[in-house]
């Protein structure tokens, strides 16, 4: 790869900018080394109308050398979304192809779009996992004041982000941002009737449902959006049950069965009957997960579990019908029990986060204590993904790790799906 693109950087005529041979080069080794094997000797050209240092060199072709039709069709597709908004700065050509929602359209045509894993870093930006490519994706927030928002909450809608709420410079905000995958760029959605940070927050498919938070106050407000007329409706209040002392936790909301379901707590929103009530069996507020996905329409919860360092998670998968553990999914997650590994390898992850993707439970990032028992354990932030099977085959075991996460490492406050 690297001998390829010294060949190309060689063939280069003219004198470019240090951004727009990084930007070539990173775009090559994005979309493969065997794509590109006709024209190492060619020349991606850099629009200066669309990169402020970026010197345009030959004709406007979309990749000098090969065929527009080629390129458009069965090329540029294949380029990751999350990599829109630094691709539209190589060329017009590119920019138009992207904005129209042409180059989605035909990444969806041709069966390269999934449902993927999106992590929040944190006052950076976001890191989508390809499930089908086993690979993580970085994609950066381009608005400073998103990159110093905290406490906010992040949802996918089809293949739109949605980033709400939080905290920005001790202010509690209402906003609503949305970014599309389909275009790479950003757009304003209608704010919430209130501001909220650590609130309850999930999508139907179609529609986003968020409930309580703190700001001022702890609130036990609901409301959801619906994304084809940009309007919020409220929703009946939180029955003041487990919720008197919601504003000390994060509020996790998760869409199951037709419901909207906010832990800790066991409340559940049914929309048929637009009431709230309590999953059977919830009266103890012990029995509340802190965190619970969704995988495959099952629920999966986690618990803090006793330990010696008291630090650690139990996940388990709930009954919805009672509301009672069923099941422990811990096997080798919580502790590498491999009988050859040294004693410092025991370690516990807390702080983390856990999805369900494609009928699997994904467990990723957080903190560990790691060292002997009895003593003294240091804290380490750990980007490292578990994977869950439920139906476990010869093939694929039970648990089993995939690719960690490239900047995401430590606690991790908010994550969500999306199409891309």
């Amino acid at each position: 790869m690297g001998k390829r693109r010294n060949r190309a950087a060689a063939g280069r005529p003219g004198q470019g900018s240090s951004q727009a041979e990084g930007l070539k080069d990173s775009f090559l080794e994005l979309l493969g080394d065997g794509l590109f094997d006709s024209v190492s000797d060619g020349n991606m050209v850099v629009d200066e109308g669309c990169s402020k240092n970026a010197v345009a060199s030959g004709p406007q072709e979309l990749i000098k050398g090969l065929p527009d039709d080629l390129v458009r069709q069965w090329i540029l597709p294949r380029a990751n979304p999350a990599s829109y908004a630094q691709m539209k700065k190589v060329s017009r050509g590119w920019r138009s192809l992207i904005e129209e929602g042409e180059l989605f359209r035909l990444r969806k045509e041709q069966g390269l779009t999934t449902e993927m894993l999106c992590v929040t870093h944190e006052g950076q930006g976001w890191e989508l996992f390809n499930p089908k490519e086993g690979n993580w994706s970085y994609m950066e927030w381009e608005a400073e004041a998103l990159k110093k928002t905290v406490r906010h909450r992040c949802v996918g809608v089809g293949s739109k982000l949605y980033f709400l709420g939080g905290q920005l410079a001790g202010s509690v905000r209402r906003d609503v941002y949305v970014y599309d995958l389909e275009r790479g760029k950003w757009s304003r959605a209608n704010n919430m009737s209130i501001p909220r940070a650590d609130f309850a927050c999930c999508t139907d498919g179609a529609r986003i449902w968020v409930a309580g938070g703190s700001m001022s106050y702890y609130s036990r407000d609901g409301e959801v959006y619906h994304p084809e007329d940009d309007t919020w409706v409220p929703l009946p209040s939180l029955v003041d049950r487990h919720f008197g002392t919601m504003g000390n936790r994060h509020l996790q909301g998760l869409w199951i069965r037709d419901r909207f379901l906010v832990e800790p707590g066991h409340a559940i929103f049914d929309p048929e009957a637009s009431t709230w009530t309590f999953l059977a069996n919830a009266d103890a507020e012990s029995e509340s997960p802190y965190m619970v996905a969704n995988v495959g329409g099952e629920l999966y919860g986690a618990r803090h579990a006793p330990g010696d360092d008291g630090r650690h998670a139990r996940i388990d998968w709930i009954d919805l019908d009672t509301a009672m553990p069923a099941g422990s999914v811990n096997k080798d997650f919580i502790r590498k029990r491999k009988a050859s590994a040294p004693p410092t390898q025991n370690c516990s992850r807390y702080k983390f986060g856990m999805a369900g993707l494609n009928g699997r439970l994904y467990v990723f990032g957080g903190k560990v204590k790691a060292g002997l028992p009895g003593k003294r354990r240091r804290r380490k932030d750990v980007g490292s993904v578990e994977v869950y099977n439920p139906m476990p085959t010869k093939d694929e075991p039970e648990w089993k790790a995939v690719k960690t996460m490239g900047r995401t490492k430590g606690e991790i406050r908010t994550w969500t799906t999306v199409v891309a």
